[in-house]
């Protein structure tokens, strides 16, 4: 019987030594991250907003476990803090960022 109590006692421990690993895992994702935006009609500081959206999408989205559905996971955080990132901008702050995009074109050969 001696056993099974020490099987138990040693259980608990783990299990009450789990807790707060568990806590500061979680703690890691309820991190906020805080861009600032400026004036997003000037190009320079929409592409720096964009840079910035990019790094912390990259930071956050860093600790997914190689497997087999790494891609997917890492593909849906980035989105997924992009959007926020959008979310947060007021209705002006977005017109201004899809305003001041960059255009290409493309020269003829003629």
């Amino acid at each position: 019987m001696k056993s099974f109590s020490e099987y138990l006692g040693a259980t608990g421990v783990v299990a009450l030594l789990a807790v707060p690993v568990i806590a500061m895992a979680s703690a890691v994702h309820a991190e906020d991250i805080h861009i600032h935006t400026g004036d997003l009609s000037q190009p320079e500081r929409a592409a720096s907003f964009r840079q910035d959206v990019e790094a912390a999408a990259d930071t956050f989205c860093s600790g997914y476990k190689m497997d087999a559905t790494y891609l997917v996971n890492v593909s849906k955080c980035k989105a997924a803090v992009r959007d926020e990132a959008m979310s947060q901008l007021s209705p002006s702050q977005r017109e201004q960022l899809v305003a001041s995009r960059p255009t290409y074109s493309v020269a003829s050969g003629r």
